[in-house]
C-alpha cells in the first residue's frame, strides 16, 4: 500500500523565460522552501502542482 503525502504549495507564481517570453517554470514556495519548479512532465514537484490545480487547492498567480 503507497499513502501518498502531499506538499504545502504556497505563493506560487508563473515566471516567464527571458529568452522566449513564454512562461517556463512557477515560483513559490513548497513545505517552507523558496523554489523555482521548471514546468517539465518527469518532474515530480511540476506533477504535485498540477495535481493540486485539477483538485483545486492551488491557484497560480500569472507571470509579470
Amino acid at each position: 500500500m503507497v499513502i501518498k503525502v502531499s506538499k504545502n504549495i504556497t505563493n506560487a507564481k508563473y515566471h516567464k523565460d527571458v529568452i522566449s517570453g513564454k512562461d517556463g517554470a512557477i515560483n513559490c514556495i513548497i513545505d517552507g522552501q523558496h523554489c523555482s519548479v521548471p514546468m517539465v512532465d518527469n518532474n515530480t514537484d511540476y506533477q504535485e502542482i498540477k495535481e493540486q490545480i485539477a483538485a483545486g487547492t492551488l491557484t497560480v498567480e500569472a507571470s509579470d
